[in-house]
Formats: C-alpha cells, sequence, structure tokens
C-alpha cells in the first residue's frame, strides 16, 4: 500500500470525497471496504505497522 503524506491539516481535515478523489476511485468503494474515515485511517496505519515490523530483523 501506497502511502502519502498531507500537508496543513492532514488526513483529519481532508473531506471524504476529496480522499476518494485523490485514489481515483468512488467514494462508494472506499465506504464498503472501510466503513468508514476512521476505518481507512485505522488500515492505513496498520499497513504502515505491519511494514515497520517487517524491517526489524529475528532475534
Amino acid at each position: 500500500m501506497r502511502h502519502r503524506r498531507h500537508r496543513g491539516g492532514g488526513l483529519s481535515a481532508d473531506h471524504d470525497p476529496k480522499i476518494a478523489d485523490r485514489a481515483g476511485i468512488a467514494m462508494s468503494v472506499v465506504l464498503y471496504h472501510f466503513g468508514t474515515k476512521d476505518g481507512l485511517i485505522e488500515a492505513v496505519i496498520a499497513s504502515m505497522y505491519q511494514a515497520a515490523l517487517e524491517t526489524v530483523p529475528p532475534r
């Protein structure tokens, strides 16, 4: 998953349709897969966390 940083107010300041538009998809697709903008944010954080964990060498 590709992550994009937002300038200014951050993701919470973005309007929902703007998020979908930047991704090139309909807002209904975002809501279908994530339920809410909070669901989308949680998925992004989980993806970034998993990617960070994969960079840690095993003990």
